[in-house]
């Protein structure tokens, strides 16, 4: 079975909403569903040729999963504007050249609440075992809810951190607002060229065509992850040191917030 074989019609019931269709309309967009077993050799090498064709063409893909919580997302961040047109042209009529500066403010804050932590060491030791991801984590059936769809979105943008004016993603819990989180991808992509790849409710996975190779950048790279999402470390690796080791040779980061 080719790649993109597991683009194709999906029949809904007549009770069904179709919520692609929907999202896709009001953020203006091209879009084809993805059916079949979602493996991850498949969904990935799928990823990767949109993005070379995108690259070509002048769009970004995206993969998300439409549903409810997904319209929902997009209709409360738009509400207090005409059309979902206005509400983008607001986004990024902002500057984003401050994406290292957000990532050190929230680490700053972080730091402050570490010492005030007896005994614990968020920076901890290294293992000694390099730990590369080089597929998807969050692609998997059994995580979709009931009326989600895997979907990937052709935005219409050259410049990959402006998917988050099409795809409103951030601004709960520690999650950083949309503005924010355009602002670090921005900075991420012209430092390390990585990629929004895949978007749902609470996880953001980049791609990165070439990954860091070495413990001393991944350890950079690592302290500027857990400023950008703690969860990553404290509901994961366990230490910065950790998750540097799973950064190495890696092109994929992973982040998820509870």
């Amino acid at each position: 079975m080719g790649i993109f074989d597991i683009f194709k019609s999906k029949t809904k019931n007549e009770n069904e909403k179709d919520y692609a269709r929907e999202i896709a309309n009001i953020i203006g967009c091209d879009y084809a569903e993805i059916s079949g077993d979602y493996k991850k050799e498949l969904i990935f090498n799928l990823y990767v040729s949109e993005l070379k064709k995108g690259q070509e063409e002048g769009y970004t893909p995206v993969i998300t999963a439409t549903g409810s919580t997904l319209h929902e997302i997009i209709e409360l961040n738009s509400e207090e504007y005409p059309a979902f047109e206005d509400y983008r042209t607001v986004i990024l009529n902002n500057s984003f050249d401050n994406g290292i500066d957000v990532l050190n403010e929230r680490f700053r804050e972080l730091e402050q609440n570490m010492a005030e932590a007896e005994d614990y060491d968020i920076y901890g030791e290294y293992t000694g075992k390099i730990n590369p991801c080089n597929y998807f984590l969050s692609i998997d059936k059994s995580d979709l809810n009931s009326d989600e769809t895997l979907v990937l979105f052709r935005i219409p943008v050259k410049e990959p951190w402006k998917v988050f004016a099409w795809i409103p993603f951030g601004g709960w819990n520690e999650c950083p607002d949309p503005v924010d989180m355009i602002a670090v991808c921005k900075y991420w992509y012209e430092k390390f060229g990585a990629f929004p790849a895949i978007i749902k409710s609470d996880i953001l996975e980049m791609y990165v065509p070439e990954p860091v190779n070495n413990i001393e950048t991944a350890f950079d790279v690592a302290k500027e992850q857990y400023g950008f999402c703690n969860d990553t470390v404290d509901q994961g690796t366990g230490t910065i040191k950790s998750l540097a080791e799973t950064l190495v040779d890696s092109k994929i980061w992973y982040f998820w917030w509870d």
